[in-house]
């Protein structure tokens, strides 16, 4: 009887750490699909790079897919760093996808947005993103360095 207990014990264990695995792949896809679908659209990128910048500068229609895709790609993070903390991710995996959220941050429109719509996410992942935000880092915004490449073609 024991030694069935303990076997079961263990099968759940594994289940359980299966389920945790392949949910973190999930999330890396997931992360991984929303920014090659904002790169595959002229338009989407358009839409994330000028408002980036500025989302004053957006018309009504634009905004509102600013906000929608800064929403998917922040809750798609959120639930990464959840995986992260219960240690279903590397830190080497983690940091990457903290470091792009940073180098975003550092766009005022992105800023702008984490601002009106921090609210909307856990109180942990907000103190991660705000920290994240609050960094110094030599990374270049992601306007600048769309700017810098077009430079170099040039």
């Amino acid at each position: 009887m024991l030694i069935t207990l303990l076997y079961l014990a263990r099968q759940i264990r594994q289940n359980r750490d299966s389920v945790e695995s392949a949910s973190a792949e999930t999330v890396l896809s997931n992360i991984s699909n929303e920014l090659q679908n904002a790169a595959s659209s002229s338009q989407v990128s358009n839409v994330i790079l000028s408002g980036s910048e500025n989302i004053e500068q957006l018309t009504e229609k634009e905004r509102g897919q600013f906000l929608f895709w800064f929403y998917s790609y922040f809750r798609i993070l959120e639930q990464g760093y959840h995986h992260y903390l219960n240690k279903n991710f590397t830190s080497s995996i983690w940091e990457g996808h903290a470091r792009h959220a940073q180098t975003l941050l550092s766009n005022p429109g992105v800023m702008k947005y984490w601002e009106l719509r921090r609210e909307v996410f856990s109180p942990e992942f907000q103190e991660y993103i705000d920290s994240l935000a609050s960094r110094e880092t030599e990374t270049l915004s992601s306007i600048s360095a769309v700017r810098k490449m077009g430079e170099q073609d040039s």
